[in-house]
């Protein structure tokens, strides 16, 4: 937004369903970070870094150019949007009366959203926890056993390839002794 002389604030243009369909399109191919439910210093940096591309590649693809504010608040106002749609589904199929369940058609960008957003924190988990907290750790340490593992491996080439360096050193100091242990036998001969 931006400010005039008299301290008010402009208002951008709403967005079109093409830009929330962007938007939902460029975040999707950042959901595993975006919507990573760890916050800490590394996944912080990360979810920032993501948003700039998020933005980059949105604000490449349309005329009106937005800001990471105003895209993160349109997420987070689609996301809202999308689980309101999914409560009153679910309200719908639970209630009496009798009668077929009332099925709520979603337009695309209501859908793309749900796709992109973690199911779980729409309709609730099935087991006793009721919590993705334990998913999101157990994904976390899949990441970092597994760059812990190219560590341990890329070490393991390093010392490999020392070692052998070593080997041949060595055995160029043998060839040479024993060179050496020959022409002395010859010279004492």
């Amino acid at each position: 937004m931006k400010m005039l002389k008299n301290n008010k604030k402009v208002r951008s243009s709403n967005f079109s369903r093409e830009e929330e369909m962007n938007l939902i399109q460029e975040i999707e191919k950042f959901k595993h970070i975006l919507e990573c439910k760890i916050t800490n210093k590394v996944t912080n940096a990360e979810k920032e870094e993501a948003w700039r591309k998020v933005l980059s590649s949105f604000n490449s693809r349309n005329l009106q150019v937005r800001s990471i504010s105003q895209i993160k608040s349109k997420f987070d106002n689609l996301k809202t949007k999308a689980k309101k749609e999914m409560a009153k589904q679910k309200s719908y199929m639970r209630g009496t009366g009798g009668g077929p369940a009332i099925k709520i058609e979603l337009d695309h960008v209501t859908e793309a959203t749900l796709n992109v957003i973690n199911m779980k924190t729409v309709v609730g988990l099935n087991n006793s926890l009721d919590s993705d907290f334990i998913n999101v750790k157990v994904e976390y340490y899949k990441k970092k056993k597994e760059l812990l593992e190219k560590r341990v491996e890329a070490e393991e080439k390093e010392r490999s390839r020392r070692r052998e360096r070593e080997e041949e050193e060595h055995l160029k100091k043998m060839i040479l002794l024993d060179l050496e242990i020959k022409l002395k036998e010859k010279q004492l001969k």
